[in-house]
């Protein structure tokens, strides 16, 4: 066979056209998967990222929902205590002053006597709010606390103060439970 007769040099351009366009047929085949993948990589993509959008949005609403609770109750517990300490003070100083019995502290005993029902009004409210809000043993602090108040208390106003005291503690136990802060 004579290397130079023109049937081996067709034979030879053929078989290099072919083997030419066997390789470029494959390479457009490779681009064209890729972009296909790639299509299906942004699809998958955007679904990933709206499923991600969604759960930020829940987790963000569940925080915000938590938040809110907690100051809730941060607010109510404040206003329990702050409420309860400062009615010991306002009865144990209208009890101070009634036993002098001076007439010149009338007019002290009466304004004391009046920011002592505005008080027990205000605490009343934040009870109510409470029972919403605080937990059980909050609850039944406040219960206690309501029904040692309304016994007519023997003695001086030291009774008082020993149901303040443990309304007081019992109440601050528990909103350190409820609001972590021990």
């Amino acid at each position: 066979m004579d290397i130079t007769a023109p049937q081996v040099w067709i034979g030879w351009i053929i078989a290099g056209l072919a083997a030419y366009l066997g390789v470029y047929l494959a390479e457009k085949a490779k681009r064209r998967a890729a972009h296909e993948d790639s299509d299906q990589i942004r699809a998958e993509l955007a679904r990933n990222t709206q499923a991600v959008k969604e759960i930020e949005a829940k987790v963000n609403s569940d925080l915000w929902d938590r938040q809110w609770r907690l100051n809730q109750k941060r607010d109510v517990y404040a206003r329990l205590i702050e409420g309860l300490g400062e009615l010991q003070f306002t009865i144990g100083a209208h009890s101070r002053l009634t036993k002098l019995k001076d007439p010149a502290d009338a007019g002290l005993v009466s304004d004391l006597y009046g920011r002592t029902k505005t008080l027990l009004m205000e605490l009343e409210r934040s009870r109510a709010v409470a029972r919403i809000f605080l937990s059980s043993e909050a609850v039944a602090a406040i219960d206690e606390f309501e029904h040692e108040f309304q016994q007519p208390l023997k003695g001086d106003t030291g009774d008082a103060v020993k149901v303040f005291s443990r309304a007081t503690e019992r109440l601050t136990s528990a909103a350190k439970d409820e609001l972590g802060l021990k």
